[in-house]
């Protein structure tokens, strides 16, 4: 994986009132793709919060294991990452096989199938 390195920029908005932004401070924010003020990092926490709640309850890995998955800081990416690969993900318990589109689709159509049959028992 590529490693991309990018630039953290510090931008003050004045007395506190942002309409006296500097153009400067608003050219370098219309060029970030990611504007962090506090409010930011507590919807990312919540976020998170919620990722590693879904994940743990519909999987095998424990809340603290997935957590710590996430935060290993040398496997971060860019843009889009993964926590982990393939058959070290079925090893963690987080997902049950590898497979493809159609294993996937092969496995809801059973599933799918299945509950009908318990419906149609009880």
């Amino acid at each position: 994986m590529e490693k991309r390195i990018g630039t953290f920029y510090g931008v003050s908005v004045g007395p506190g009132d942002p309409e006296l932004m500097t153009l400067q401070a608003v050219r370098r924010l219309e060029n970030c793709p990611v504007i962090a003020a506090p409010q930011t990092y507590n919807y990312f926490q919540r976020l998170q919060d919620r990722i590693v709640a879904f994940v743990s309850s519909h999987s095998q890995i424990t809340a603290q294991k997935f957590q710590a998955l996430m935060l290993k800081k040398d496997d971060m990416a860019a843009d889009v990452g993964s926590v982990v690969y393939g058959e070290e993900a079925v090893s963690l318990g987080i997902i049950d096989q590898v497979g493809g589109l159609s294993d996937g689709l092969q496995c809801l159509y059973r599933q799918i199938e299945e509950a009908k049959g318990k419906r149609e028992t009880s």
